[in-house]
């Protein structure tokens, strides 16, 4: 059995790594998408649709032409708006971490 040291050095390492691939991830998102205020025409026309698409300002219950609310597709439209708000969060990390790493400063970004 190893011992729990070693275990825990693992563990960490493991850690490390994966913050790493996230990072590198959300550096990407950012390359790819830009930041608020310093987008490109195409950019923004990308973020302005999936933020459409993604339900991100109205709501997600969604009515039949009889008022029903339907469960599944409300529960679609959720999943729709979980993707862009996490996309949107990988490009914010991937802007502050840029950031950090052109100023030598460490991001305040927790992963």
């Amino acid at each position: 059995m190893p011992e729990p040291h070693q275990n825990r050095a693992a563990q960490e390492a493991e850690l490390a790594a994966a913050k790493e691939r996230y990072n590198r991830i959300a550096l990407a998102y950012h390359a790819v998408f830009g930041h608020e205020g310093a987008r490109t025409p195409a950019q923004m026309l990308v973020i302005q649709d999936m933020e459409e698409r993604g339900y991100i300002h109205r709501t997600t219950m969604v009515p039949t032409r009889e008022g029903i609310v339907q469960h599944e597709k409300m529960e679609h439209a959720e999943g729709q708006r979980s993707f862009v708000l996490n996309t949107k969060n990988l490009i914010r990390i991937g802007y502050e971490a840029g950031n950090a790493k052109d100023t030598g400063r460490k991001s305040k970004t927790k992963t």
